[in-house]
């Protein structure tokens, strides 16, 4: 990986339980089997490393793997948007499926009625909302912006917008959207 002391550091500070690891039994095949998958180079696996040190102690066929591959095959990303997504946001890669992933992406194509094609790129151009929750994040967001628009085309206008700018739902509720709404009344 190359890293520097100080990339080092913040890697071990990140995740102590490394040092109890092997690296030829443990971190390198999983490293080197993810690099593979995504087919990244030297500096973009360093980047996802420093990004997400945890990643490290992950393994490739119990938790890498089964990701990687539900995500592709959920929102039919090519090789290529599969590794942008991996690389707007490494974390996921030791996020559960089943568990986070599949019920929120579930629910924001039910919730906003997408279609499979722009389910995909909400997430390609957004990765960072498969690291959030349906109902303490997303649920809350969507319905507070439709409580703000106030009429039976709400739906059809929070989804538009959603759809052109997607950080709109990462933004908080209380400390961001609805003073802004406050001021725009």
């Amino acid at each position: 990986l190359q890293l520097s002391a100080g990339e080092l550091k913040k890697v071990v500070l990140g995740r102590p339980t490394l040092l109890g690891l092997s690296w030829e039994d443990n971190m390198e095949p999983t490293l080197a089997s993810l690099e593979k998958r995504l087919q990244l180079s030297a500096g973009e696996l360093k980047k996802v490393v420093l990004r997400c040190p945890t990643l490290l102690g992950l393994s490739w066929q119990d938790n890498m793997e089964p990701t990687l591959r539900s995500l592709k095959e959920f929102l039919q990303l090519s090789p290529d948007e599969l590794k942008k997504v991996v690389l707007g946001l490494p974390p996921l890669l030791g996020c559960s499926w089943q568990d986070n992933m599949e019920p929120m992406l579930t629910s924001l194509k039910e919730k906003l009625q997408l279609s499979p094609a722009e389910l995909k790129e909400l997430v390609i151009r957004a990765p960072i909302l498969l690291g959030r929750r349906w109902d303490s994040n997303i649920g809350p967001q969507i319905a507070m912006m439709e409580d703000a628009v106030g009429h039976a085309g709400a739906a059809i206008e929070v989804k538009d917008l959603i759809l052109s700018n997607p950080g709109v739902l990462l933004a908080g509720n209380e400390t961001r959207v609805r003073p802004r709404l406050a001021e725009l009344k």
